[in-house]
């Protein structure tokens, strides 16, 4: 079995086609994790690198409310490019706030806007983040 690829990748060195032997080849050193799952309960500051390319999950239940916090630098310093996929499952409020020196860049606000939306944060620069989602003020 052959297989076309098809691109502005491909073909290398003028070959159309690779073997199933030749792809497995090229592929044999990928490898994938999955991305981690923090749950989270309570008010909580994201201060360790367990944060850092995971979901974050708060499940609440109203009037109870979650804050999840991002620390300033000298807390914790994520680095710049990091994400932090986030999602309400309960039916409290999720909110997201910057510590003292931190400035948060979001519209319409920074909540999500109901249960189970998501939302991702992105550091742009040092203590600057961007959250974006599906979000209320």
């Amino acid at each position: 079995m052959t297989m076309k690829y098809v691109g502005n990748r491909y073909p290398v060195e003028s070959k159309k086609y690779y073997t199933k032997e030749e792809v497995d080849a090229l592929l044999a050193g990928v490898s994938y994790a999955p991305m981690p799952i923090v749950p989270v309960v309570a008010n909580t500051v994201m201060n360790t690198g367990s944060y850092s390319g995971a979901m974050v999950v708060a499940n609440s239940s109203s009037p109870t409310n979650i804050t999840l916090t991002i620390p300033a630098d000298a807390t914790y310093d994520f680095a710049n490019g990091t994400q932090i996929s986030l999602t309400g499952v309960g039916t409290g409020t999720v909110t997201v706030a910057a510590a003292s020196g931190v400035t948060l860049l979001s519209t319409p606000g920074n909540k999500l806007r109901t249960r189970y939306s998501s939302a991702t944060l992105v550091k742009l620069a040092d203590n600057q983040w961007l959250l974006i989602g599906d979000l209320s003020a």
